[in-house]
């Protein structure tokens, strides 16, 4: 199943040290951690076709699904575009995709860096904001436990819907 909080550790220990500022998660409140900042926000959240299953050893059977979701990253401050347009280089490196793949993301693309200000009461807050695109495989796996007997019933009915036959039968499985 999915850990929505090691899914976020993971990523943070990924992206806070390509950037020179801080870098937060957007849900987190509070006192912002300077007037430079980095914040991020998952979103678009969406499953990529059907589920695939494999028995995997005594009664378990495991669950794949393949997900895909955008992480924003929002960068925040006087020089907001230039520290998000280092995170943008370095994002790129192959060591960077390789800490990805370990974690178990694949970076699939990202946007390109664009203007996201956001209106103060006291003017506009200069952003930047740049869409990075990752699938992630989620297994879960479910104990089916012990089948003591499979029961069967059997219908058979008319054109006019009337029932001719109704027979259920129970099989008892031997251990």
């Amino acid at each position: 199943m999915i850990n929505i909080a090691q899914l976020k550790n993971q990523l943070y220990d990924i992206i806070y040290p390509l950037s020179s500022v801080p870098f937060i998660w957007g849900e987190q409140e509070g006192v912002p951690p300077a007037t430079e900042f980095i914040v991020g926000k998952i979103k678009n959240w969406r499953q990529i076709g059907s589920n695939a299953s494999e028995y995997a050893s005594g009664n378990n059977f495991t669950t794949y699904t393949l997900n895909r979701f955008t992480l924003q990253l929002i960068s925040v401050g006087a020089d907001s575009n230039q520290f998000l347009l280092e995170v943008d280089h370095r994002i790129q490196k192959d060591s960077v995709r390789y800490q990805f793949q370990a974690a178990g993301f694949s970076l699939l693309n990202k946007g390109e860096i664009s203007p996201a200000p956001k209106l103060l009461s006291t003017g506009w807050e200069q952003r930047y904001a740049l869409d990075v695109n990752f699938n992630i495989v989620i297994s879960d796996t479910d104990n089916l436990g012990y089948v003591e007997f499979v029961e069967v019933t059997t219908i058979v009915k008319d054109a006019n819907d009337n029932t001719l036959i109704e027979d259920t039968q129970t099989i008892d499985i031997v251990p």
